[in-house]
């Protein structure tokens, strides 16, 4: 029997122990206990599980309160057809205190890639749709990435005019590859799931009907490994990519660079342009400014 549960009150240990009793679940964020298994989904397919900021940090609330005297491995997954659809434009707008939404949702996003690096259980995604833009970079920020045939991933930013933060571009590249990468980047390029399987960004795609049958059984498997090494190596290995320069703690005057790049392209005309051509199904006129 599968069990839900809410990731929103002040004790993430009550929540584990109301997790093995049942509640209602999150509009935005459902997360189960399945055996072995955390389940973390998104739950906004109406809108192709883009995400908000708050939604963001739920998602954030929801993994962290899983630990390895609860599960063995957490997967993250969309509700529907689309794993995420990235940001939830409806967000773009200046709030109240004139400060930027999307940058809120942005730096959400930052920690829920950190958390999940930190995070001493493997964190799987499975890409059951499409995942673009911050959905894609959710999907690099997580140990493995198994896929649907019907998945595809890509970072659109400057089909929009944003700026990918460099932590994300760096997981990207060293994922990816150099080449890759600046396909993704600066030609705003699309993958199915085979190319990105072949790029080494999807770890395993799956064949069969329905393609959840696959995603459990390695879900299983993996669940079924102990604990102690996965952790060990997952440390290990975060720790090698952390090591390799530049890194924004190793290069801080590139990062400051490359943050106030961002942040120009945040008050550009053409980022306007950018979510007024996409609200209307049209191609941006980008003017540089």
């Amino acid at each position: 029997m599968r069990i839900q549960t809410v990731i929103r009150s002040p004790s993430i240990r009550q929540q584990i122990r109301i997790l093995r009793r049942g509640s209602s679940p999150l509009p935005e964020i459902e997360s189960e206990l399945d055996g072995s298994v955390a389940r973390v989904t998104i739950n906004r397919p109406e809108g192709r599980n883009a995400l908000t900021a708050k939604a963001a940090n739920d998602l954030i609330d929801a993994i962290t309160a899983f630990s390895p005297q609860d599960a063995r491995v957490i997967v993250i997954t969309g509700r529907g057809t689309s794993f995420c659809a990235g940001a939830d434009l409806s967000e773009y707008a200046v709030d109240e205190s004139g400060e930027s939404a999307y940058a809120n949702l942005s730096g959400a996003l930052v920690r829920a890639a950190r958390l999940i690096g930190e995070h001493p259980l493997p964190v799987i995604g499975y890409i059951n749709g499409p995942a673009l833009g911050g959905g894609a970079t959710l999907a690099l920020a997580c140990d493995l990435r198994f896929a649907a045939p019907s998945a595809v991933i890509g970072i659109p930013a400057a089909r929009l005019g944003v700026v990918l933060d460099f932590s994300n571009a760096r997981r990207l590249y060293h994922i990816a590859g150099a080449s890759v990468a600046s396909d993704v980047l600066l030609g705003a390029r699309i993958l199915d799931a085979d190319e990105a399987e072949a790029a080494g960004i999807f770890n395993r795609v799956t064949r069969s009907d329905p393609p959840e049958d696959d995603v459990n059984k390695w879900l299983a498997e993996i669940a079924s490994l102990a604990p102690k090494s996965q952790a060990a190596h997952k440390k290990a290995l975060r720790a090698l990519i952390d090591q390799i320069p530049p890194s924004p703690e190793s290069d801080p005057a590139l990062t400051e660079e490359i943050t106030k790049l961002s942040i120009e392209a945040f008050g550009s005309e053409d980022l306007q342009e950018g979510i007024a051509a996409f609200a209307s199904r049209r191609k941006p006129n980008f003017k540089g400014r």
